[in-house]
C-alpha cells in the first residue's frame, strides 16, 4: 500500500493556476511469487489506484500484471 499527499501550498498554487487536484492518492497492490521450478518463476500482481495522479479528471484504475524470471546455469 501506497499513500501520497499533495501539500496545501501545492493545491493553492495548481487553484490559482486553474488546474483542480485532488487532496491525495492511494495505491493497493497485491502480488505473490511463485517458484515453480529451477528454472522458472512467476509473479502475478493486481494494483488498485484510488484518485490516480491526483487528477480529479480520471477514474480509479485497475492493473493487472505478471512478471516471470528465466534461469538455467550451464556448466563448463
Amino acid at each position: 500500500m501506497a499513500h501520497a499527499r499533495n501539500g496545501e501550498e501545492f493545491r493553492g498554487a495548481q487553484a490559482l493556476a486553474g488546474t483542480p487536484v485532488d487532496a491525495r492518492e492511494t495505491i493497493v497492490e497485491l502480488t505473490w511469487r511463485a517458484v515453480l521450478s529451477d528454472w522458472l518463476t512467476l509473479q502475478p500482481v493486481v494494483q488498485y489506484t484510488l484518485n490516480p495522479d491526483t487528477d480529479p479528471a480520471l477514474a480509479d484504475s485497475l492493473a493487472v500484471g505478471l512478471r516471470f524470471e528465466l534461469g538455467w546455469s550451464r556448466g563448463w
